[in-house]
């Protein structure tokens, strides 16, 4: 047997069904609602029924029915005079089982000792007698609790079960009587199933980067964007590697060692904008990086290398975050003359 906790809200209003409708005196019923979610069969069931009082309020001694449906198993449902072993539970204050003022039932009859709301369990009824007057609008509920073995255990069929409430008067007279239907089961329920596809696409705005012909007093830059764009929950990182040093067929231009290129030292290394936590620790925005070409101020740059080194990351989706790596150099007097190239490697991994 399955064991779960569910909670109703009773809202009693004539006319609901159309039967079991009816009145007197002047009592009315004040935005009662029977609202079950739907529960599981052959269970034991933790719920609540909760209320407000009609607007002419009811009076100390009166009393409560709830008549459950047959298939709904009340007989280990306890009410006792010991207040740790009774399972049901009479609130004031709220609607929901939870807040307000908590008031333990207590069995029939009542003692000198154990002065509080009356319970009795009798085949499918659960009669709740209250100990104090309660005035008109008050919000109230009813909690069946499970203490030991079980409360209310549910029906062994799915099905839609009535349950009638009763209010009654401190002589018996019945003030307002209300239906509703308490669906068991899961023969009412559709299941919505749904499937996005990982996507994740990378977009560089060039294929080429030309630095241009060297000044010996000045440093050269170039650059070019990578978009990225996924639904990874954890977002992507991004990495690069070289296939060797900046060269030609026999010189090549000396990697940067101190963090930064500068005019007539020869170095060469790149720098990333993306400013989280990454291997590339050399920052350059994507304008800085353009008024830096033919300049004379040193450019923060870090070098490459075969392996890989992340220079962006994102820890959620993305949609077209764009990252800006800018390759920059100088040369010394020294440097051969000719014409150097390489080839970068850009790695997009999405953190599904």
């Amino acid at each position: 047997m399955k064991h779960q906790k569910i909670f109703y809200g009773i809202f009693l209003v004539i006319f609901i069904l159309g039967i079991f409708i009816f009145q007197t005196n002047n009592a009315k019923a004040n935005d009662w609602l029977i609202s079950p979610e739907p529960a599981d069969v052959d269970t034991d069931t933790e719920f609540c029924l909760g209320a407000s009082v009609p607007a002419g309020g009811l009076s100390a001694d009166y009393s409560a029915e709830f008549q459950f449906a047959a298939g709904f198993d009340l007989s280990d449902l306890t009410i006792s005079d010991t207040a740790a072993d009774s399972e049901v539970v009479f609130y004031t204050g709220t609607q929901t089982c939870s807040g307000g003022t908590a008031r333990i039932t207590e069995a029939f009859p009542a003692t000198a000792d154990n002065d509080r709301d009356l319970a009795a369990v009798s085949g499918q009824k659960v009669t709740l007698t209250l100990e104090d007057a309660l005035g008109g609008g008050t919000s109230f509920s009813i909690k069946f609790r499970t203490q030991a073995g079980t409360s209310v255990v549910t029906p062994v069929a799915d099905g839609n079960y009535i349950l009638i409430a009763r209010v009654f008067d401190d002589v018996g007279n019945v003030l307002l009587v209300d239906a509703d239907l308490m669906y068991v089961g899961t023969a009412n329920q559709v299941i919505i199933y749904a499937t996005v596809d990982p996507s994740l696409t990378l977009t560089l705005s060039a294929t080429t980067c030309d630095l241009g012909t060297f000044d010996l007093t000045k440093v050269n830059t170039c650059q070019y964007d990578t978009t990225v764009t996924t639904n990874a929950s954890s977002g992507y990182t991004a990495f690069v590697r070289d296939d060797g040093n900046l060269r030609n067929l026999t010189n090549d231009i000396n990697d940067v060692a101190g963090g930064t290129t500068d005019p007539g030292t020869e170095a060469y290394g790149m720098a990333t904008s993306d400013t989280d936590p990454v291997d590339i620790t050399a920052v350059v925005s994507g304008a800085d990086c353009t008024t830096a070409n033919g300049g004379t101020d040193p450019v923060d740059a870090l070098a490459l290398t075969t392996s890989d080194q992340s220079y962006a990351t994102e820890g959620a989706p993305v949609d077209s975050d764009v990252v800006t790596l800018c390759h920059s150099a100088s040369i010394a007097g020294s440097t051969p003359a000719g014409a150097y190239a390489q080839t970068i490697t850009i790695t997009v991994i999405g953190n599904f």
